[in-house]
C-alpha cells in the first residue's frame, strides 16, 4: 500500500476456505512493517489509547496486535478501506478539480480537534502531512479499490456535488503514523520538545522553520504551521512550497513567505493560512483550539457576532515526568 523511509505497509487478506471467501467475505488488515530505528512508533501506538479522552480516540488509528522484533516490529489493524487524504487530493486533481470549501472546513476542524487531543496528551506529532491523515467514509460510501465506479468513490470519498457530502458529519479524519512523535515538556513556562538538536527528520514539504534548522526547540506550533501548509493545499491543490528536492523545499521554509491563496478563495481563509504558516512560532495560533474557531468563523463569519468560546492555550495536561515513565524516555 505504502512505503516510506522508516516503514512498509501492506494489505493482508485472510483467505479462508469457506462459505465466507465464496461470498468474498475474507477479513483484511493493514500490516505495518517498522524498521529498527522507528520502534518508538510502536511504543507511542500501544500508549496513546490510554492517555487519550474516550471521545477523542477514534481520531487516532489504533491497532490490534503490535509485535516486537528484533530488527524492528509489527503493527497490525482492521482495514475498512479508508483513503489518505494524499489519496483525496489526488482523486480531485485527476478529475481536474479542487475540493469545496465546505469539505476542507469540515475536515481541517476534525483535524484540528485532533490535533488538541494530542498536544493535552503532552505529544507533538511531529509529521503531520497527507499520507498521514485518514479519510474514513461511512461502511455504505466504502468499495473494494478495484470495484467499478469514479476514482473518488472506489477511494470511499463522493464526489464534489455527491448527495453524500450533504452529511459529512458521518466521515471520520483519523491521524496515524507517530514515528516522529515528541513528548513536549515544560519549562519555565513555554513548553520544549525533547529531541536531538542537529537533527532536523519530517516532510520537507510540511515540515516548519524551526523543526528545519534541527536546533531542538520545538513546540506544539510546529504542528500547527504543518496544519496550515496542509489547509493551503487542500484549497489549491498546490503545495505551498514546491521544489525538485528537499532541500529547496527547506530552504523556502525558512525564507519565503507562504504563497496567498487565490483571489476567489475568501480573504478571512487566507489569513488564517498565514498566520497559522508565520515563520516564527510566537506569531502563530496559540493552540489548535484555537485556530479551529479561526477557520470556523471563515468559513461562517456571522460566527464572530456572537460570543467566542474560552480557548485554553496549553501547556498540556499530563506531566512529562510521567510520560517519561510511561515511554520510557
Amino acid at each position: 500500500m505504502g512505503k516510506g523511509n522508516f516503514a512498509s505497509v501492506y494489505l493482508l487478506r485472510q483467505i479462508q476456505k469457506d462459505v465466507e471467501e465464496a461470498a468474498g467475505l475474507m477479513e483484511r488488515r493493514v500490516l505495518k512493517v517498522l524498521g529498527a530505528p522507528n520502534v518508538w512508533e510502536m511504543h507511542v501506538s500501544s500508549k496513546l489509547k490510554s492517555l487519550l479522552p474516550p471521545q477523542a480516540r477514534s481520531s487516532f488509528t489504533s491497532f490490534d496486535s503490535l509485535v516486537a522484533l528484533k530488527d524492528g516490529a509489527w503493527l497490525v489493524s482492521k482495514y475498512k478501506g479508508q483513503a489518505s487524504l494524499q489519496q483525496a487530493i489526488n482523486a480531485y486533481r485527476k478529475a481536474n478539480k479542487k475540493m469545496e470549501e465546505a469539505v476542507v472546513m469540515f475536515y481541517a476542524i476534525e483535524l484540528m480537534r485532533a490535533v488538541e487531543a494530542l498536544h493535552k496528551t503532552g505529544l507533538l506529532h511531529g509529521d503531520i502531512k497527507p499520507d498521514n491523515i485518514l479519510i474514513a467514509a461511512p461502511d455504505h460510501l466504502l468499495s473494494e479499490p478495484h470495484a467499478g465506479g469514479s476514482l473518488s468513490m472506489r477511494l470511499g470519498i463522493p464526489e464534489p456535488d455527491h448527495e453524500s457530502w450533504s452529511d459529512l458529519r458521518t466521515h471520520t479524519v483519523k491521524v496515524l503514523d507517530f514515528g516522529l512523535a515528541k513528548i513536549l515538556d515544560i519549562g519555565q513556562g513555554r513548553v520544549k520538545a525533547l529531541t536531538k538538536a542537529g537533527y532536523a527528520p519530517g516532510t520537507a514539504h510540511y515540515m516548519s522553520p524551526e523543526q528545519a534548522r534541527g536546533t531542538g526547540d520545538l513546540d506544539y506550533r510546529a504542528d500547527l504551521y504543518a496544519v496550515g501548509l496542509l489547509l493551503y493545499r487542500m484549497l489549491t491543490g498546490e503545495e505551498a512550497f514546491p521544489g525538485d528536492n528537499a532541500m529547496e523545499v527547506i530552504g523556502l521554509q525558512l525564507s519565503a513567505p507562504t504563497p496567498n491563496l487565490p483571489a476567489t478563495q475568501a480573504d478571512d481563509l487566507n489569513q488564517v493560512v498565514q498566520r497559522a504558516t508565520a515563520k516564527s512560532p510566537a506569531d502563530r495560533f496559540s493552540s489548535a483550539d484555537e485556530m479551529a474557531w479561526a477557520i470556523k468563523c471563515a468559513h461562517n463569519p456571522i460566527l464572530r457576532e456572537g460570543p467566542a468560546p474560552a480557548i485554553a492555550t496549553p501547556p498540556p495536561l499530563s506531566k512529562p515526568s510521567m510520560l517519561r515513565r510511561i515511554f520510557g524516555r
